[in-house]
């Protein structure tokens, strides 16, 4: 590009007078640095498979030049290609075909590249369990009773174990009960898997009741469990019988964004309706919030802490308005740990000292929050250069002089242990780059121009360092100027950053 016009073109233009006291600012971190740290765009999830099938765990990467990905098992070392286990060398996945239990265990990935390296957070390969062991065969093991209109029935099904949890089904001679059954509330489905009949009606409810389990992750697992026979026989129940409970909810803890369920079943004649109370209001439908088996059943998905408060039901017989209450439960909700601060990329001279500070937002005060750090993918060893304190929700990092080898991508990660065993985590990473040469201008502009409308203008600016130094500029009263048109270049060790101004205008001078 050119940086001057012929004496000719300037001569008809009109002669202007700009002082432009234009400074350099160098900024530490902003190095002529090509390169970026690796960053996760996918992380792996908890997986539950089912025996022989294939589990596929994600680590999606970005950075400059890309990263490489690597994957470890904790306690086992790396996993690499090779037999059942698959690493794709594009995106990043460990695939492993027809899983066994050999393969349950906790995998991270590592993405690594001429930055330094960052470990993804932890995530589980569990084997889908479903115990059908002691299960007798169909229409076996049956439980005949003698029932008369209008009694109340509460129906035991033996649940087997399952991971995840079995899903539980019932049949009335061979036909699977479902929501139009439950609908008028005199039957129904507890969470524990029992059928309660409120009122029998002997022409409906005569015959075989079986349970059925089955495992969602495991194909064709549905088997037959608990039988029921009902005979009609006895004398008729009275017109009305006292409503009592036979479930009510239970109190509970849940993690943000989980799911929350309570029951609450009543025996009795006429059957009673049910309704919510939450601190006290009546509880309504929403979003999130859902009833089924004529509102037997409540449900809150996505649970927030805005949803956390005292619970009960309300049974109320319409012919009458008599209710009874359920005891309160409670649902405590627990916030994991989300990074609300953290420190960001920067840069440091030799024997500076730098301050990592990470700052998470949770229910726990921070006294149950475990804290690690890592550079460039393995934990940080605490030395006397090397420092680290927590003090609640905070966690810091001091390096009190930097050195060559403290430069690399370093992480911190809070983790909580919530309901249930698990364990739920939050990251934050950033790069800490080490400045061996602090830059030095030594050629800037020192004086005032005196320049045409419309002409070129051309500022050098000189400055060395390690590594390279890039370049900014700023009006003088510190305003910064963003470059469309700009040089940079190095000779030799000194690096030369030209400011080029094409078509010069009044609207520039201060």
């Amino acid at each position: 590009m050119g940086t001057c016009r012929s004496a000719m073109h300037l001569a008809a233009l009109m002669l202007t007078v700009f002082h432009l006291p234009l400074r350099i600012v160098h900024l530490a971190a902003a190095m002529s640095d090509p390169y970026t740290s690796p960053q996760f765009t996918a992380v792996p999830s908890d997986l539950i498979v089912a025996g022989g099938q294939t589990a596929t765990l994600q680590c999606g990467v970005s950075g400059e030049p890309p990263p490489s990905v690597a994957w470890f098992r904790e306690g086992g070392g790396e996993v690499t290609s090779g037999g059942r286990y698959t690493v794709s060398s594009t995106s990043g996945e460990l695939t492993v075909s027809g899983v066994e239990l050999s393969d349950e265990g906790s995998y991270y990935c590592v993405a690594s590249n001429a930055v330094g390296s960052v470990r993804s957070l932890s995530a589980s390969l569990q084997l889908a369990v479903f115990s059908t062991e002691g299960l007798p065969a169909v229409g076996n093991d049956i439980l005949t009773q003698i029932v008369s209109n209008r009694q109340s029935m509460v129906l035991d099904c033996t649940v087997p174990t399952s991971l995840p949890p079995a899903s539980i089904e019932w049949e009335l001679n061979q036909a699977i009960l479902d929501e139009p059954d439950f609908d008028s509330g005199r039957m129904g489905i507890t969470l524990s898997g029992k059928l309660v009949i409120s009122s029998v009606d002997l022409t409906t409810d005569n015959g075989r009741f079986y349970c059925y389990a089955s495992n969602d992750v495991i194909s064709d697992s549905r088997r037959y469990t608990t039988g029921h026979l009902l005979i009609s026989g006895g004398a008729t129940h009275p017109l009305s019988l006292p409503t009592e409970f036979v479930t009510t909810p239970t109190s509970q803890s849940v993690v943000t964004g989980d799911s929350a369920h309570f029951d609450c079943f009543t025996t009795g004649t006429p059957v009673a309706a049910i309704s919510w109370r939450k601190d006290g209001s009546p509880l309504t439908s929403s979003d999130h919030i859902s009833f089924s088996q004529a509102a037997r059943n409540l449900t809150i998905s996505s649970v927030g802490s805005e949803d956390a408060g005292s619970y009960l039901c309300v049974a109320t017989v319409p012919s009458t308005g008599a209710s009874i209450e359920s005891p309160a439960a409670s649902l405590s909700v627990i916030v994991p740990p989300t990074m609300q601060s953290s420190f960001s990329s920067l840069a440091a001279n030799i024997t500076e000292e730098v301050i990592l500070s990470c700052e998470v937002v949770a229910s726990d005060d921070g006294s149950n929050i475990q804290w690690v750090w890592r550079v460039n993918g393995s934990e940080v060893v605490t030395s006397g250069n090397v420092l680290y304190d927590r003090t609640g929700l905070i966690s810091t990092l001091k390096i009190l002089s930097v050195m060559e080898d403290n430069r690399g991508v370093y992480q911190c990660v809070a983790s909580l242990v919530v309901a249930g065993g698990d364990q739920r985590q939050a990251a934050a990473n950033g790069r800490l780059s080490v400045i061996l040469t602090p830059p030095t201008i030594t050629t800037e502009p020192t004086s005032d121009l005196l320049v045409f409308v419309g002409v070129a203008v051309s500022l050098p600016c000189t400055a060395s360092g390690f590594p390279p130094p890039a370049f900014t500029w700023a009006r003088g009263d510190g305003t910064p100027v963003e470059l469309q048109n700009s040089e940079d270049s190095s000779n030799c060790g000194t690096f030369h950053g030209v400011f080029i101004l094409l078509f010069f205008q009044a609207s520039f001078s201060l």
